[in-house]
């Protein structure tokens, strides 16, 4: 019996699938496919993440992009990680697009339902 091949669309829709709607999937110009999806522990990794930003901003000894490329590596279901690093390497564009993606995914695009306060200006 021969093997068969998913399409992109079909491993991304089996592991949207797997992780209750919540994966987000993105492919390269040649065809490789990075898959995140919130990991099992996404309060600790989020805050290690965040720390480690907040940390490399005073200190300058990480660049953010080798931060963004582990924050993505703890999120990616697809494909290993060895082989993400791979694609993350070859596109290094890719590390910014995703991580973003990975923090709307993690809660940063809750929806706002009012304005903060705010003084209201005074006129002359």
């Amino acid at each position: 019996m021969a093997a068969t091949t998913e399409t992109n669309e079909q491993v991304f829709a089996r592991l949207d699938a797997e992780h209750g709607g919540r994966a987000e999937g993105f492919e390269t110009p040649d065809g490789d496919i990075i898959v995140i999806a919130p990991p099992a522990n996404a309060t600790l990794v989020y805050q290690g993440y965040f720390d480690a930003s907040r940390k490399a901003m005073v200190n300058g000894d990480v660049s953010q992009h080798d931060l963004n490329v582990t924050f993505i590596l703890d999120c990616t279901v697809h494909p290993e990680r060895s082989a993400a690093k791979t694609i993350l390497k070859k596109y290094p564009a890719l590390a910014l697009a995703v991580s973003r993606e990975a923090e709307q995914m993690l809660g940063g695009s809750i929806k706002k339902l009012g304005k903060v306060s705010k003084k209201p200006n005074k006129t002359p």
